[in-house]
């Protein structure tokens, strides 16, 4: 029976680095693109919500760069509790429509969350403009991973978690070209789970069939 529970062990250890190898982000992809060219100057937060489906892991954090060379802009990823969870200031180039800097790897479990960014001012984000059905800022659902949320602003020299709906008393959404992250989902697929539990099946029965087989071997002789 000893012999039995060790290699159900066995089993579980395997499965259990197997499903960590799995999870583990690789090749994360950034979550907002497409924005034009600046267009708006404030000098408050700007915020994007987003509902995370299935657990995610952001490995980078970016700010809208379409601003001119060396803009310090903070970006911040918070809870809907405004409860900061991961932050980086990045100094914006032209280089590409976002400037990315890596950050420790965070998991984010099942719920709403915001990435915020701040310190544009004068030198101008991206907005995407008042009653647009399909604003130009173009979301990425890591697969369903993720839901995008609803724009949220603060007034002009608050920073920090942005606690203002943009929807102009109910005239439009605004979405901003601001801050930016990359993530890959973390979850196995639920294929992946089956093969997980049949490679454990297996394991189990293998050290199971083992076991039986000594036991009779030890009766014969």
């Amino acid at each position: 029976m000893r012999k039995f529970v060790a290699g159900v062990a066995l089993a579980t250890a395997v499965a259990a680095g197997s499903m960590l190898s799995l999870s583990a982000p690789a090749g994360a992809s950034t979550v907002f693109s497409g924005p034009g060219a600046p267009n708006q100057n404030w000098t408050g937060s700007l915020g994007l919500d987003f509902i995370v489906n299935s657990p995610i892991t952001i490995d980078a954090l970016g700010a809208y760069s379409g601003v001119g060379a060396n803009a310090d802009i903070t970006v911040g990823i918070y809870t809907d509790a405004g409860v900061l969870v991961s932050s980086l200031a990045i100094i914006a180039t032209t280089s590409s429509p976002y400037t990315f800097e890596s950050v420790a790897p965070i998991t984010l479990g099942p719920g709403t969350y915001q990435v915020t960014a701040w310190g544009y001012g004068p030198i101008g984000d991206f907005n995407t403009g008042i009653n647009q059905p399909n604003p130009p800022l173009g979301f990425n659902t890591l697969g369903g991973a993720l839901t995008e949320g609803n724009p949220f602003y603060n007034d002009p020299g608050v920073t920090g978690f942005a606690t203002i709906l943009d929807d102009f008393n109910g005239g439009g959404l605004h979405f901003y070209g601001a801050g930016n992250f990359a993530a890959i989902a973390t979850t196995p697929l639920p294929s992946t789970w089956l093969m997980l539990i049949a490679g454990f099946a297996g394991f189990g029965f293998l050290a199971y069939r083992g076991t039986n087989k000594r036991a009779a071997a030890l009766a014969a002789a």
